[in-house]
């Protein structure tokens, strides 16, 4: 039985239903001209405010300094 949980949690983590985070390292080695430092923040507080929110997802704004919002379920 133990076995049976362990192996759903680890499909339900696999499968995404957690929050969606911004990888903002990549994000900065990628678009470095549009990805300043004050981006940089703007998208680790956003990820942090994701976090906390089950199937949110940090969506990444096309502008340039890009720009960082979490949607909600």
């Amino acid at each position: 039985m133990r076995t049976l949980l362990v192996t759903a949690l680890l499909v339900l983590a696999a499968t995404g239903c957690g929050p969606k985070l911004a990888d903002c390292e990549a994000l900065a080695s990628e678009q470095a001209a549009c990805m300043n430092d004050v981006a940089k923040a703007d998208c680790e507080a956003t990820n942090t405010q994701c976090s906390d929110v089950a199937g949110g997802e940090v969506l990444v704004l096309e502008s340039c300094p890009l720009q960082f919002a979490c949607s909600e379920p």
